[in-house]
């Protein structure tokens, strides 16, 4: 009797290391679901098992309902492999299906950004065709993503068309304004000023820029900035003042101190502003400032002639007063500076005309270099 209760024991000890085991194994090694299975087959051990032990039942039963536990467990081990390579298999399915989720999202950000190349070059295409027809494929791309609302398309597709098909050009900026594409407001808005591919309309040039400029288009402030004192010869300098003012804390500095003073100028002449945009001059590479110098003779003649009479004096051309007005000394001085850089023939129209300033510009960038 004690020898079978014994074995009974040591059975059932056996049966349960097995299973505690495999079960501690597979918890650390196979989740969840494995450790459920063999969790099974330990409980159906310990209640056909251990209970019985309780209830002392005689050996041959013990032990029947021991092999009867032992077997519904061993059915669980054998259920295992299984339910390892169901998931195994799943989980194998779960990383495919992350690698490939994450491939293409690679790819689609690899194939949008070879897009927005294609579609830069495209436009540059577009943009350095001066004459005849650009690229047929670069102009289908633009196209295209003009049609799909892309704003540098629309805006660059309309800069394009506007020397070749000023209507068709007029209706792609109409559009892309409507949409809310500022930089389309400020391209038309330009086209309208110059006239050069349609209608001079410097009523719709200003009405289109002040929608660029409420959008806080810096390009449209600065360029407004500089068609106010000519729109209102009156209040167009104040108002431009007070819009770069306005402005002043998303705008450059060096870009607004010109506008600045020149608005200055036209509203009344003030000395002190054309002695900062002299000052803003001297500032610049000397590469650049005979080039600023010639620009401001189709802002303010008087400032130009201030500005070279001040150049004429340190060159020993000229000796009279630094005033702006072009009198006959200052007249000596600019045909002296012209003769002394070799461009008197191109000096012959005048100190005032542009084909002569431009001669002059160029010569004294190149004795400065």
């Amino acid at each position: 009797m004690f020898n079978g209760r014994l074995r009974h024991y040591q059975v059932l000890i056996a049966l349960n290391t097995l299973a505690i085991c495999i079960t501690d194994h597979l918890s650390v090694n196979k989740g969840d679901l494995y450790r459920k299975t063999c969790c099974a087959g330990l409980s159906s051990l310990n209640w056909w098992g251990i209970v019985n032990v309780n209830v002392y039942l005689p050996l041959d039963d013990r032990m029947k309902n021991i092999s009867l536990a032992a077997l519904i467990l061993s059915t669980s081990l054998v259920a295992l492999p299984v339910a390892l390579a169901a998931q195994e298999a799943d989980q194998a399915a779960a990383e495919t299906q992350t690698a490939d989720a994450a491939d293409a999202k690679a790819q689609e950000k690899a194939d949008k950004q070879a897009a927005l190349v294609a579609l830069r070059d495209a436009l540059k295409t577009l943009r350095t065709t001066k004459s005849g027809d650009a690229d047929a494929q670069a102009l289908a791309l633009v196209q295209s993503a003009a049609d799909e609302g892309n704003k540098a398309a629309e805006t660059g597709l309309a800069g394009y068309l506007i020397s070749r098909d000023s209507e068709a050009a007029v209706a792609l900026y109409e559009k892309a304004i409507a949409s809310g594409n500022m930089n389309a407001s400020f391209g038309l808005a330009r086209e309208y000023w110059s006239g050069r591919n349609i209608e001079k309309d410097r009523e719709k040039a200003a009405s289109y820029m002040v929608q660029a400029v409420e959008q806080d288009n810096k390009n449209a402030i600065y360029t407004y900035a500089s068609w106010l004192p000519l729109i209102d010869r009156e209040g167009g300098a104040k108002a431009a003042i007070s819009l770069l003012e306005d402005h002043a804390d998303i705008l450059d500095e060096e870009k607004v101190k010109p506008l600045m003073s020149a608005a200055k100028l036209k509203g009344d002449l003030d000395f002190g502003a054309r002695a900062d945009v002299a000052e803003w001059i001297s500032d610049l590479p000397a590469n650049q400032q005979d080039g600023e110098r010639f620009s401001m003779i189709g802002k303010d003649k008087n400032l130009y002639v201030w500005l070279m009479q001040d150049v004429m004096a340190n060159g020993g051309h000229y000796s009279g007063a630094q005033n702006g007005l072009l009198t006959s000394s200052t007249i000596r001085g600019f045909a002296s500076l012209c003769a002394d850089l070799d461009i008197a023939d191109d000096c012959v129209r005048g100190p005032l005309n542009r084909q002569s300033a431009r001669a002059l510009s160029l010569a004294l960038k190149d004795a400065a270099n």
